[in-house]
């Protein structure tokens, strides 16, 4: 006979397996992980975003699949500890955690999330899911920022593969970009990715790099000059470049 009591709830460590049971691909076990620890975490008073290449996994995950998930937010180290290994089953190594059964690592790389002013937003996932990132704007000015400091042509591939979401607000994502003094680096960046749809960009690491040189010496129009002054060189002499 029945008590009438409701069965006890599944354990977060029993709904992150059952989550994740029957997913192959990298990409979609991440975003079925960062669904189940978040609700996790709120159950326990934590509010955690999804941030770096992870949050770019969530919205291009059939382009870039991150190698673990990072969170960043607010709440003390033990409080967090406690639900990833404790209430997860997760194992940590310094500032990471594990699991090798589910294949899945995470990392809480900060606190607050960058740059400064980046906003979090909650992005409809299918079946009512829902999962809380930086927002693109911001993600797409992360990236724009570490190629403004480095040249990085992974940074610029990134911030050029999330600027033609279709979640991508272009109004804002220009404010922020002139509140961070990031604007003539995102024309930049902008203008190389329109090289590369249209075909002209056909030696790419060493004319980003360049396109980076003649912007810190000249913004965009030097920028410009820089690749077609290294494409006017013959190929051997590219080479020594």
């Amino acid at each position: 006979m029945s008590s009438g009591k409701p069965p006890p709830p599944r354990s977060w460590r029993r709904q992150l397996e059952e989550r994740l049971a029957g997913l192959e691909d990298r990409g979609a076990r991440l975003i079925g992980a960062s669904v189940v620890i978040q609700a996790a975490l709120r159950d326990n008073g934590l509010n955690l975003v999804v941030v770096g290449g992870s949050a770019l996994t969530i919205y291009r995950p059939d382009e870039y699949q991150s190698a673990d998930i990072d969170f960043v937010g607010g709440g003390r180290d033990a409080e967090i500890d406690a639900v990833f290994r404790e209430v997860l089953g997760f194992r940590r190594e310094g500032r990471h955690w594990y699991d090798e059964d589910l294949q899945i690592a995470l990392e809480r790389p900060g606190v607050t999330l960058e740059p400064l002013g980046a906003a979090p937003v909650d992005v409809d996932l299918d079946a009512g899911e829902v999962v809380r990132v930086i927002s693109i704007e911001d993600l797409i000015l992360d990236r724009v920022a570490a190629w403004d400091a480095t040249g990085s042509y992974a940074d610029f591939e990134q911030a050029v593969m999330l600027d033609g979401h279709p979640l991508t607000e272009q109004t804002r994502l220009e404010e922020r970009a002139h509140e961070l003094d990031l604007s003539e680096a995102l024309s930049v960046l902008r203008w190389l990715g329109e090289e590369q749809r249209a075909g002209r960009m056909t030696d790419e690491l060493p004319e980003c790099s360049r396109a980076h040189e003649g912007y810190q010496i000249g913004g965009l129009e030097e920028a410009k000059r820089s690749v077609e002054e290294y494409r006017a060189y013959p190929a051997q002499e590219q080479e020594a470049l």
